[in-house]
């Protein structure tokens, strides 16, 4: 079972938001 690194995680779901957020909105 790999190691979750949460930090990664979290970045990238951030990112994804940003993302989402200006696709959304733009």
């Amino acid at each position: 079972m790999p190691v979750i690194n949460l930090t990664e995680v979290n970045s990238l779901l951030s990112e994804n938001l940003s993302i989402y957020q200006v696709l959304k909105y733009s």
